[in-house]
């Protein structure tokens, strides 16, 4: 029986002794000297991967309702009121390479400052500025194309926003500084520019409240010739277009009279062909 017991003994000593020995171990991996981290408790964290950056997007430029198929262009150049110069940032869908191409914008139009024909219309001047505000040279833009892509002059026909996400067409004719201009077949956000063209007109906003009905569409100094014409006449068809640049652009010019879009106010010798 005495030997039972001392045989019973060593294992149990052994077993005090490794319990010990890991209680002490833990101990001392817990104790940590002054300043240094714990680590959290639980598995280690693992680093989520970054994803990589999207070429056509720039810093601290916000997308908040741009359309996702939008693409980013730097801006050139301001032309005019509703025309200006980009570069793409990359060859893509909208835009095919990274040259400076001339955009149009579509369903605006704004007075004319450098028709090589007619002097500066009424708040021309204006709306340039304007443009040259909300899309500053060197800032990115957001476009997005229509049905017709270019104009008979070669010009890209596109909807763009801003660095902050301000849709740009939209935004000329709801502070008044152009018109609500439709361009079939390009009518995608016709119904929303002509909303905020009424707005415009209600709060007398830019050249709804800086010109008159007459010279808002006409030169700032009008010609003899145009004004005898009859330029409050509505124009044929429903169709508008302020000036003949415009009715060119659309494939229109030349438009005889009782053809949508003529008007006396394009018809300067009142032969019944405008815009010859």
């Amino acid at each position: 029986m005495q030997g039972w017991v001392g045989r019973a003994t060593g294992p149990l000593m052994g077993t005090v002794l490794v319990v010990s020995l890991t209680a002490s171990c833990v101990t001392s991996g817990a104790t940590k000297s002054a300043g240094e981290p714990t680590r959290p408790p639980g598995p280690l964290a693992t680093a989520s991967p970054t994803s990589p950056a999207t070429p056509s997007a720039a810093p601290g430029v916000s997308r908040a309702g741009v359309p996702t198929a939008a693409e980013a262009a730097t801006v050139a150049a301001i032309i005019d009121g509703d025309t200006l110069a980009v570069r793409g940032r990359i060859a893509g869908k909208v835009f095919t390479s990274t040259a400076q191409i001339t955009v149009r914008l579509l369903e605006v139009d704004t007075p004319e400052t450098k028709h090589p024909s007619k002097p500066v219309e009424c708040f021309g001047a204006q709306a340039t500025t304007f443009l040259s505000q909300i899309v500053p040279v060197g800032s990115t833009v957001w476009a997005v194309p229509d049905v017709e892509r270019t104009d008979r002059y070669g010009r890209d026909l596109l909807y763009l926003w801003n660095a902050n996400g301000a849709f740009v067409n939209l935004e000329i004719v709801r502070t008044g500084h152009g018109r609500a201009v439709l361009y079939e077949p390009n009518d995608r956000y016709i119904t929303p520019i002509r909303a905020a063209e009424a707005e415009a007109k209600t709060a007398k906003r830019g050249l709804w409240g800086a010109c008159s009905a007459t010279s808002s569409s006409l030169p700032a100094s009008p010609s003899p010739s145009a004004s005898r014409l009859p330029s409050a006449s509505p124009p044929a068809g429903g169709v508008y277009y302020a000036g003949c640049s415009d009715a060119r652009s659309a494939g229109a010019a030349p438009i005889r009279s009782g053809e949508p879009g003529y008007r006396g106010g394009l018809d300067g010798d009142g032969d019944g062909l405008a815009c010859e």
